[in-house]
């Protein structure tokens, strides 16, 4: 049940979630005991082992347990299954006494005459048993203890007792047990999402504050000219020491022996990190911020506000800026960079003797597809002045426009992120050309975003072309329908990463 409500919550790793838990399958208790020294069975060890092998995709911060030798048990056993270091933490409030019971000795003795089942019957009555916290206790004191143990930003195991949970649940109004048929089973309970969503969404209308801090840091250039020593605390003062300041609290930055050193998070933000994202960073806090700040445009209108606000669109305004377009080509290729490392290994294009990539910008694509197979004639394929600036290495590159004309020099072309750039009209008129460029039997590769073949919600993504370049995120439906509509044959399609689809033509 537990695992079952856990698949559908989103994003698990942006939420407080508790969860109680009942320990594992336990010996046999007589009547006359509070049996606090009953162990797991053999049963109970490797169910809960099994249980923490199956939160392993869970973002689990840490374990709370009562220290009733079963339930300690099982919070070993699950970190055991788990096979990582998860910090195991007993604490009384779940189990010795409890936080369903006021006074011990008065519970205790209670317990013993009436048992457990008659307590709950009362308890869901509204009738108190002596020593026994009322309804109230466990909605006011024992959820404010759920929410001061449970860490941010993931799930927080609280391993109990079954009456503990059947009352927790019912004074909380999240269920109510049934004793004799539906009671709490062994390594089963109840998930509680205690998130602070107020304060969350506070924290979200200022996160841009974060980003444009360390946008601001790339745009001067201050990681590289403290990586290369020529800034120091006693060279910069005033607001570029704040600025400073904040870097330090985002672990990018550290200040050591009155020296300034980039953390290895830092360093992803130079020129010379082999991982760069400095442009990446960059690009998203220019052109493409405004035209965010002007979505309610693209709402009302169905246009780009880019085009409203720079008077153009956004191609024509990279061609007319070499800056921009050097940074947004940059930008691109760490990202292709990462999305494209392995696509050798996903597509076997030994069967080609050659392949150009069609819009392949600073050639990242390509480049890794030469990496794996060496022996494969490459193109890469772009606007002169982007052809210009690529540094590619046993690449041929070849000047051009994708709307005027495609050289017939390979037997396959691959587009990579280039078609969810356009809308429909000019989305064909590359594939037409695409078409005209290949000979027959040629094969084209389509990557993208597919909205059908992944999990993810690509809603903001395709706000962001709206905003930019009247184009969206299409499912592989919709760009069949435009590749097969020119005269393409269409052969599968793979997955590529989390994210990217690779659809397969034939001419």
């Amino acid at each position: 049940m537990i695992l079952d409500i856990l698949s559908k919550i989103d994003h698990i790793q942006d939420k407080n979630i508790a969860i109680l838990i009942r320990h594992g399958e336990r010996f046999e208790i007589k009547e006359t005991e509070f049996g606090n020294e009953i162990p797991l069975t053999d049963k109970g060890k490797s169910d809960s082992e099994e249980f923490g092998k199956a939160l392993l995709k869970y973002p689990i911060r840490k374990i709370y347990t009562s220290p009733i030798y079963r339930c300690i048990q099982t919070a070993e056993h699950i970190k055991k299954g788990m096979g990582r270091n998860v910090e195991i933490v007993i604490n009384d409030e779940l189990g010795d006494p409890g936080f369903h019971v006021l006074d011990a000795k008065i519970a205790g003795e209670t317990f013993m005459k009436a048992g457990m089942k008659n307590i709950f019957r009362d308890f869901t009555s509204g009738t108190t048993l002596n020593g026994w916290a009322p309804a109230e206790y466990l909605r006011t004191h024992a959820m404010d203890f759920l929410k001061s143990k449970t860490e941010n930003n993931g799930i927080t195991l609280f391993v109990t007792h079954d009456s503990l949970i059947a009352n927790f649940a019912f004074a909380n109004k999240i269920r109510t047990y049934d004793i004799e048929n539906d009671w709490v089973e062994y390594l089963d309970g109840c998930v509680l999402d205690l998130t602070d969503h107020k304060k969350q969404y506070k924290n979200l209308f200022t996160q841009y504050w974060q980003y444009l801090t360390i946008s601001t840091a790339c745009k001067i250039n201050l990681f590289d000219s403290i990586d290369n020593g020529s800034i120091t605390p006693d060279s910069c003062d005033g607001l570029k020491k704040t600025l400073i300041h904040a870097l330090i609290s985002f672990k990018l930055i550290d200040l050591e022996n009155n020296n300034y050193k980039l953390t290895n998070s830092g360093l992803l933000f130079t020129d010379k990190s082999k991982d760069r994202l400095k442009y990446a960073c960059l690009n998203w806090s220019g052109v493409h911020m405004s035209a965010w700040q002007n979505l309610d445009y693209t709402i009302r209108t169905n246009k780009p506000s880019f085009n409203q606000i720079f008077g153009k669109t956004f191609w024509e305004y990279l061609n007319e800026n070499a800056v921009e377009l050097d940074h947004y080509h940059k930008a691109m290729y760490e990202y292709a960079r990462d999305d494209y490392a392995t696509i050798g290994q996903h597509i076997d294009f030994s069967k080609h003797q050659s392949i150009m990539d069609v819009g392949g910008g600073y050639g990242a694509c390509i480049s890794s597809i030469r990496k794996s197979y060496p022996d494969l004639k490459c193109y890469l394929f772009d606007l002169p002045k982007v052809i210009e600036k690529a540094n590619v290495q046993n690449v041929e590159k070849i000047e051009g426009n994708f709307f005027m004309e495609i050289p017939k020099v390979a037997e396959a072309l691959i587009l990579s992120r280039v078609i969810h750039d356009w809308d429909d009209k000019k989305a064909t008129q590359i594939i037409q050309n695409c078409f005209n460029a290949l000979p027959d039997n040629g094969t084209i590769y389509i990557i993208e975003n597919c909205s059908d073949k992944i999990d993810n919600d690509l809603s903001l993504l395709s706000l962001n072309m709206a905003v930019m370049c009247n184009s969206f995120e299409r499912s592989s439906d919709e760009y069949r329908h435009i590749i097969t509509g020119v005269g393409f044959r269409f052969i599968k399609d793979l997955r590529l990463n989390d994210l990217q689809t690779v659809l397969i033509f034939e001419k």
